[in-house]
């Protein structure tokens, strides 16, 4: 599925959430969770956290990615996990927008 991951990220009155002078985007949101140390963390193999790194850079560039089922849902998971839930929302919203 084809993503935009230079989507802003929008709080609730719909305005784009900003970190400072820098605007929130699906790109920071998806790569700050691949990169983040995640408490359950410890259990990934480090392979599978390459992998995880890998698809983080690539993604923090932003553009249109295409990405598989399961990478769509390993963000989902990483995102749920990793930010509260109204960034948890708006990511989702753009990353399964049917």
């Amino acid at each position: 599925m084809k993503i935009n991951f230079d989507s802003p990220i929008r709080d609730a009155a719909g305005r784009q959430i900003t970190d400072g002078d820098i605007a929130a985007t699906l790109a920071m949101i998806a790569a700050g969770s691949l990169f983040a140390a995640l408490p359950t963390d410890h259990s990934i193999e480090p392979a599978r956290k390459a992998e995880m790194g890998a698809l983080g850079i690539k993604l923090f560039e932003g553009g249109e990615h295409d990405l598989k089922a399961e990478q769509i849902a390993m963000l989902k998971d990483r995102i749920g996990r990793a930010y509260a839930p109204l960034v948890v929302a708006r990511a989702f919203q753009l990353l399964d927008p049917s």
